[in-house]
């Protein structure tokens, strides 16, 4: 992953990854994978947050220890509540720890 290149050694791990399974360049499985071989880079949670329903990346994800998996509703609205949600339960109260 050419992205790696420019991750600083001596920084901590993030507190949480967001992650799409689809992605471009990198997928997000090659993403869990290269974390695998990297456990002192692996951030404190993973959330993939994904439109793919369906069960056999759902196990991948999980054979890969991630923390929760979300299927990005279709509609904008359930879209929205969806990530305000996501800010509220997994981002905001790491914030305001910091």
């Amino acid at each position: 992953m050419q992205s790696a290149q420019s991750f600083r050694p001596n920084s901590a791990p993030p507190d949480l990854l967001l992650l799409d399974i689809k992605m471009p360049r990198v997928n997000g499985f090659e993403v869990l994978e290269w974390l695998g071989s990297r456990p002192s880079l692996r951030p404190g949670r993973i959330v993939i947050f994904t439109s793919s329903s369906h069960d056999l990346d759902l196990a991948r994800a999980r054979q890969a220890r991630i923390d929760h998996y979300i299927v990005k509703p279709s509609d904008p609205d359930e879209l929205l509540t969806t990530l305000k949600l996501l800010f509220r339960n997994w981002i905001s109260p790491r914030a305001s720890a910091a």
